[in-house]
């Protein structure tokens, strides 16, 4: 999902008569770090959702390092207000995390409806470190990944309200930089003549 509302951001704006160019700019670093934190995030769990060997392998550890990543460029880009609505999504994920024995709930009817069959089962039997299947005794259920997007969608994928407002807030932070016209004002060196000879 992260994916898709960077592009369509990209693409929105510059419809609207964003400069795309905005976003290779200084004030932007910040933010590509971000970004690049919650694609390794999202990168984990499409990984993970397909059964790869070396993710699984490897899960708890990856999954340490993502969510630490994504809190610290969070941290770094605080004075974007947009970025608060990101770490709102983030805090949502961690609190179903850490109150369901600091397990992700994924919803199995989801995955079953997005053609992820074989992971479901894997899950079901607990046959996947860090993955639980969201039950009656969920806690905080509405926080789980259970909202799923099947076919004729080109990527099915099942994701959590955490994860939709971290989307939401990439792509108010890449309007918010494309439609930034102090990105364009070039600051001026000024120097201090007040020493007399």
């Amino acid at each position: 999902m992260l994916i898709e509302f960077l592009i369509g951001s990209i693409f929105i704006g510059s419809i609207r008569g964003g400069k795309v160019i905005r976003l290779l700019h200084k004030s932007f670093n910040r933010i590509s770090i971000l970004i690049l934190a919650l694609l390794i995030q999202i990168s984990f769990f499409h990984f993970t959702f397909r059964g790869y060997s070396i993710v699984l392998d490897n899960i708890s550890t990856l999954y340490g390092i993502s969510v630490g990543f994504v809190i610290l460029s969070i941290a770094v880009n605080y004075k974007f207000r947009e970025s608060l609505i990101i770490f709102i999504g983030v805090i949502m994920n961690t609190i179903s995390f850490f109150v369901n024995s600091r397990t992700v709930v994924v919803s199995l009817d989801g995955l079953n409806y997005i053609g992820l069959n074989e992971t479901a089962n894997l899950i079901a039997q607990q046959n996947i470190e860090l993955f639980t299947p969201l039950t009656e005794l969920t806690r905080w259920s509405f926080l789980s990944r259970f909202i799923a997007i099947p076919t004729p969608y080109p990527y099915p994928q099942i994701f959590s309200i955490g994860d939709l407002l971290i989307s939401v807030g990439i792509f108010l932070l890449i309007q918010k930089v494309m439609f930034d016209d102090s990105v364009d004002k070039n600051k001026m060196i000024t120097f201090n003549y007040n020493n007399r000879i």
